[in-house]
């Protein structure tokens, strides 16, 4: 079904795209990336795109257990927040 080197899976309009380690080092070696494609630039992507729970997966793949933490405590927090101020009633 899929590769064995899987990275994650997401979803984009009910598909499921597999991305896989072996294709994207392909690509980022092909076309000279190496220097700019940084585990920093891959973490804000992650961020901006709301990939929220794989950039604190990713983190953690890193070794960063502090910023691991810090971002679980942010994310939750924001969940909370949002979810609270969206079920309140408008009067």
């Amino acid at each position: 079904m899929c590769d064995k080197l899987l990275v994650y899976w997401f979803t984009v309009e009910c598909r499921v795209v597999p991305l896989s380690r072996e294709k994207m080092t392909a690509v980022i070696s092909a076309d000279q990336l190496g220097g700019v494609w940084t585990p920093e630039r891959a973490l804000d992507y992650l961020l901006l795109s709301g990939l929220l729970s794989e950039a604190v997966w990713f983190v953690g793949q890193l070794g960063d257990w502090k910023a691991q933490i810090i971002l679980s405590g942010a994310i939750h927090h924001h969940s909370k927040n949002t979810v609270s101020s969206t079920t309140r009633s408008v009067m």
